[in-house]
């Protein structure tokens, strides 16, 4: 597809009444896009229309979109974050028309046809285009590969059972469920036609999509849960993944036992640590330091990386690791046993703990370390933070709010963006 320099300059255009009406038109498009494709309710998260979270999310988009049509590279990260999250949710090529046709007449029909004439709607249809026909390319690739393929092959007793089928999940059973926390546990997933073999390995930090029928919806819902294991453990045991009790689809989980059936989606995400010259030792031997800071159920895919680096480094010292959670009391902080048992196996593990609701039989100095938030200024800026080494990366996962403040804390204390990695669990963005 084409676009001419008309077209790009009335998409630019645009981008003022985008930013000021973005949520009218998106609220109109997921109204009427699911009224008219009922089939599409099982890709998009249900909570988030109804919280306005969704619309918010694709406004946002558009608007980015609008202003960065000549320089599509800024949107190069954004874009591959949504790439792996379709791949997990089995999105189709031909599902992107039907959302394009929607999005057009949504603006039509906020806009009105004189702002949003037949020059306008050419343009945007154009646009939209390009960036679909990317979108499309990019997801495929998350689709191919021998184990991806193997995967995804045609799982006939699924489709039997269920009108609404997609090839992109293959049917799991619940093989161990473990208890982590008061309102946390862990699930592990043995799929079908994988007996006597092991799974296909993902990347430490990597998350897969949950596909369960919600009743009370009468609709397939899916959701998306960090893998919480190291993969070498899980490819020989069970991909295992660690909700809390929060939501709709997550009470179902807290509800499934042994034997129970789910659908799971190929593992996807971004969120990992990949070695780099500038990670690897340095001239003193060492290796770049890494600071994981979590709140709450955040703690997941840190998990998942820090198991795996303890694997490969053994009780090698020449990467130190720093570990840094909140939680809101000890009852509530999933794998603590475990990460304190690791503390004393690993030297080169240190561990510090926030309990913001302290509970009269947790003891300071034994359960936890601080009773409030988190507060850099209060651990050690070299032993705890390794602010000293330039070359430390930070991992930071749990709420929006709290990623941001410590990402604004770790930016006054010199640390550029450029070392900090968050994760994002649902809609929304960081600003560090």
């Amino acid at each position: 597809m084409t676009i001419t320099e008309s077209q790009i300059g009335l998409v630019q255009a645009s981008a003022p009444v985008l930013k000021d009406k973005g949520t009218d038109i998106t609220n109109h498009f997921y109204k009427n896009l699911l009224s008219s494709n009922p089939q599409l309710k099982s890709i998009f998260n249900l909570t988030n229309q109804r919280s306005g979270q969704q619309p918010f999310a694709l406004a946002s988009v558009l608007l980015e979109y609008a202003l960065h049509i000549t320089n599509p590279s800024v949107l190069a990260g954004p874009v591959e974050n949504i790439n792996h999250k379709h791949a997990s949710l089995g999105v189709t090529p031909a599902q992107y028309d039907v959302v394009g046709a929607q999005l057009l007449a949504s603006l039509e029909a906020v806009l009105g046809s004189d702002v949003f004439n037949q020059e306008m709607r050419t343009a945007w249809a154009e646009a939209y285009g390009i960036l679909a026909h990317m979108m499309i390319d990019n997801e495929k690739v998350r689709y191919t590969g021998a184990q991806r393929e193997k995967w995804l092959k045609s799982d006939a007793s699924t489709e039997k059972e269920d009108s609404s089928y997609s090839p992109y999940f293959r049917t799991c059973k619940v093989v161990d469920k473990v208890q982590e926390a008061d309102d946390v546990v862990s699930l592990r997933f043995w799929p079908e036609g994988y007996e006597g073999d092991t799974l296909p390995k993902y990347q430490a930090g990597q998350y897969i999509g949950v596909r369960v029928w919600v009743e009370e919806e009468g609709q397939w819902q899916i959701r998306q849960y960090t893998l919480s294991d190291e993969p070498e453990s899980a490819i020989k045991k069970g991909y295992r993944i660690t909700p809390k009790n929060i939501g709709m689809v997550s009470g179902i989980m807290h509800r499934l036992e042994k034997s129970d059936k789910v659908g799971l989606s190929f593992p996807q995400g971004l969120f990992t640590f990949i070695e780099s010259p500038s990670t690897r030792l340095s001239a003193d031997a060492t290796k770049a330091p890494l600071v994981f800071i979590s709140a709450g159920i955040g703690l997941t895919p840190l998990l998942s990386i820090m198991l795996d680096l303890l694997h490969e480094d053994g009780r090698d010292t020449k990467r130190a690791l720093s570990w840094i959670h909140s939680t809101r009391s000890v009852s509530l902080y999933a794998f603590k046993a475990q990460i304190d048992e690791l503390v004393a196996q690993y030297p080169q593990l240190r561990s510090r703990t926030f309990n913001t609701g302290v509970k009269k039989d947790e003891k300071k100095g034994v359960d936890y370390d601080f009773e409030s938030r988190v507060k850099l200024d209060v651990l050690a800026p070299s032993e705890d933070l390794h602010l000293d080494d330039e070359r430390t990366l930070y991992y930071i996962s749990g709420p929006i709010s709290f990623m941001n403040d410590v990402g604004k804390a770790l930016r006054q204390s010199g640390v550029p963006a450029n070392r900090m990695k968050a994760e994002v669990f649902g809609v929304g963005d960081v600003t560090f």
